[in-house]
């Protein structure tokens, strides 16, 4: 069946394990271990080796992370969604750039008052303001707020060049649609995986599988990107875009794109 990428819940820079449906019929999304305000990001990230495929059944239309059962631990006081968090070593982050990402989640109807984008000792992440019980649900984000960049589940190339499209698309920014999202995304400077390593960084890793890897995805990812800047009738302005900024939408496919099977697909 078809399986669509989209940048959703990764406006909060979360990566989830999502392993049962909730019964308010949105897609749901459980976390691994417990989560009490000020917790770190460690119980928020998914296994490697579990598929990042939720499956979906309703009609609300909204994506939903929801809590399973923890163990009780005690709660700091002061942990409030009235009160900001700077505590154990976690500061919620305030920077305009972060204030105008909440606000436009919550003029689209996203729920998510119960965490903040927060500062763990130079990591950022997200954390929780309250205690959040079995069942509720941590976030939940309707689909309007999510970006569809097609079904190709192997060569991130293809979704990234549709981002790209969509960042460079003179509507878009003359409407401003989307821009809160795409200003917290990281810069072309701060991409960091292999692919953006010189031959010298490469070389000198001394782990010639990994150098392997690198040169066919980036083999694969150049011939992606030929083939998308190749004249067409249909072509206009906003698809002509370098290979720097292709390989930055590379970077934001495979470090926050979220795929999504819809229902009645296989």
């Amino acid at each position: 069946g078809m399986l669509r990428a989209i940048l959703a819940i990764s406006v909060l820079c979360l990566s989830v394990d999502a392993s049962r449906l909730h019964p308010t019929k949105s897609v749901a999304f459980s976390l691994p271990g417990p989560w009490t305000p000020g917790s770190g990001t460690a119980h928020l990230l998914s296994s490697p080796a579990t598929p990042k495929t939720f499956s979906r059944r309703g009609r609300s239309g909204n994506m939903v992370m929801m809590a399973k059962k923890v163990t009780a631990r005690p709660v700091s006081k002061g942990f409030g969604s009235a009160k900001k968090i700077s505590k154990n070593n976690v500061k919620e982050l305030d920077d305009k750039k972060t204030v105008d990402l909440f606000d436009w989640l919550k003029s689209g109807g996203s729920s998510v008052s119960k965490v903040a984008i927060a500062d763990f000792k130079g990591l950022r992440g997200v954390a929780a303001r309250e205690v959040i019980e079995e069942g509720q649900a941590i976030v939940s984000i309707p689909q309007g707020l999510a970006l569809n960049l097609g079904s190709d589940g192997v060569n991130p190339g293809y979704a990234a060049a549709t981002l790209c499209k969509i960042e460079k698309s003179e509507e878009r920014r003359s409407q401003g649609w989307f821009q809160p999202f795409l200003d917290v995304l990281p810069s072309y400077e701060q991409c960091d995986t292999t692919d953006f390593f010189s031959d010298e960084e490469l070389a000198a890793l001394e782990w010639e599988p990994v150098q392997a890897e690198t040169a066919e995805r980036l083999a694969m990812l150049r011939s992606t990107y030929d083939a998308s800047q190749i004249q067409g009738v249909q072509r206009t302005a906003h698809d002509d875009f370098t290979w720097e900024e292709f390989m930055w939408g590379v970077y934001q496919v495979v470090s926050r794109v979220l795929t999504i099977q819809a229902q009645g697909e296989e």
